[in-house]
């Protein structure tokens, strides 16, 4: 728990004179403290999922924040940024998100979806079809290469059974 001190009352602040405060009691869970110590390190591994998922640069994203926000970054940065190793601003967070077509607190949180109007459910449905794809084609081979083993089983027996 956390005490902040509000707002004064009842004295100037002239020298020798005391200020009280109204105190409001904060209480922050593990949950939000480690959420806040992680968040510059969270945020850059978000960035960076979203560039390369819409598959642009370091420094395509960064020619694009500076031509239309005007950040004067370099792809540096940006690289800092992903890397966790440089905070951003609240100006900068939220030309990320303008510019990655990405809800802020998507970068922030990572619950909301990357892409916009794709949820869970549907980047969840798209993985498991992809993997029944790659099941079925895989399967596909197999049942090629026993069909080729048994011919090949066949044409031998055949050649054992004509030489005998």
């Amino acid at each position: 728990m956390f005490v902040c001190a509000a707002r004064p009352h009842g004295t100037t602040g002239s020298p020798g004179q005391e200020r009280s405060y109204d105190a409001k009691v904060v209480s922050v869970s593990s949950s939000q403290r480690q959420l806040v110590a992680h968040l510059d390190k969270t945020f850059g591994d978000r960035v960076r999922r979203a560039r390369v998922t819409q598959r642009t640069s370091q420094q395509g994203l960064v020619d694009v924040l500076n031509a239309e926000f005007d950040l004067g970054w370099h792809q540096t940065t940006l690289g800092r940024v992903e890397s966790g190793s440089r905070p951003v601003k609240i100006a900068e967070a939220l030309a990320l998100a303008v510019v990655l077509d990405t809800p802020l607190d998507a970068l922030l949180y990572g619950g909301s979806p990357i892409l916009p109007g794709v949820t869970a459910a549907d980047r969840a449905y798209d993985e498991l079809a992809e993997l029944q794809r790659l099941i079925d084609g895989r399967m596909r081979e197999l049942r090629l290469e026993a069909t080729d083993a048994v011919v090949r089983q066949a044409q031998q027996r055949y050649l054992e059974q004509q030489e005998g």
